[in-house]
């Protein structure tokens, strides 16, 4: 059975500098995007053509989030930019099981409102407990380099609720 999966950016643009995009499409078979993601796919691949190579998939679906008073909130009192906005609404709309979302601020407001989410770090442990990938580390060395992180040697926590996937703590001791 299907679940229906909405993304924000990040995900996205993450898995697909690294080449593990395809896991997503394991996983969830289909992943909804709204717009305004679409958008910020587009001007990411202005840096990285792989980024804008997400859109050609024909397991991605653009879809347009109906709530525009939401997206509104959320953008204005929220502050939220576009991509995250659209992506919690159109979550909300489709009903959506999960909602894709890395950015601390969108994935606190996206609980708030009950939409169960998962970000980069949640799919790449699922995707290696059903051995789609064999190790997860290396993934953060390839993104942190991707994203310009500056990798600080601390450990990173990490406490992630999916109602899908259940209940995830981990600890990240370096990249």
């Amino acid at each position: 059975m299907a679940i229906i999966v909405v993304s924000d950016t990040s995900p996205l643009s993450g898995l697909a500098i690294a080449g593990y995009l395809g896991v997503l499409e394991q996983l969830y078979g289909q992943v909804l995007i709204p717009s305004g993601v679409m958008q910020e796919l587009q001007r990411g691949g202005e840096d990285d053509p792989r980024i804008t190579d997400v859109l050609g998939l024909d397991w991605i679906e653009v879809r347009q989030a109906t709530n525009q008073q939401l997206v509104q909130v959320l953008q204005t009192e929220h502050h939220l930019d576009r991509g995250e906005s659209e992506a919690i609404a159109l979550a909300l709309d489709v009903n959506a099981e999960e909602l894709l979302i890395d950015e601390r601020l969108g994935r606190r407001k996206a609980m708030d409102l009950g939409v169960s989410i998962t970000g980069l770090l949640g799919i790449l442990l699922v995707a290696k407990r059903r051995g789609l990938i064999t190790q997860i580390i290396p993934f953060f060395k390839i993104h942190a380099i991707a994203v310009g992180a500056n990798p600080c040697g601390r450990p990173l926590p990490v406490l992630m609720y999916s109602k899908h996937f259940g209940l995830v703590q981990i600890y990240i001791e370096r990249f």
